[in-house]
């Protein structure tokens, strides 16, 4: 039909079962987009991680990820390298250094330095 619509939510479970494809922003950046199966079954982002763990239907987080803490950094004035590190648990000296660019991995893409340890 040529339709195409926007549907922004922060529960996945919902945009799953809504949308073809999922694009996963934090402070106004895509940080994991690609096929909704794809980003829901790979998870390669933290944050995405953290919002699939974050609905309250147990079936759907998986026990090695933590719930987010701290607050979220002001977008006028993010932290230098990638803007989630401070509320990240796998960050490391990499992420203050450098901003991760969207990179293919597996079959859809992610903006972590980190994204193939975190997959295993």
């Amino acid at each position: 039909m040529g339709l195409a619509y926007l549907f922004i939510s922060h529960d996945l479970a919902v945009v799953r079962y809504v949308s073809h494809r999922i694009a996963v922003m934090y402070l106004g950046r895509i940080v994991e987009i690609g096929n909704a199966e794809d980003v829901w079954a790979g998870r390669l982002h933290p944050y995405t991680q953290a919002l699939v763990n974050a609905i309250p239907d147990e079936a759907a987080r998986r026990d090695d990820v933590q719930l987010l803490e701290g607050d979220v950094p002001s977008p006028v004035n993010p932290p230098s390298g990638c803007p989630f590190r401070t509320r990240c648990v796998f960050a490391k000296e990499a992420c203050a250094e450098s901003r991760p660019e969207l990179r293919k991995v597996g079959t859809h893409e992610v903006a972590c330095h980190f994204a193939e340890k975190i997959s295993s």
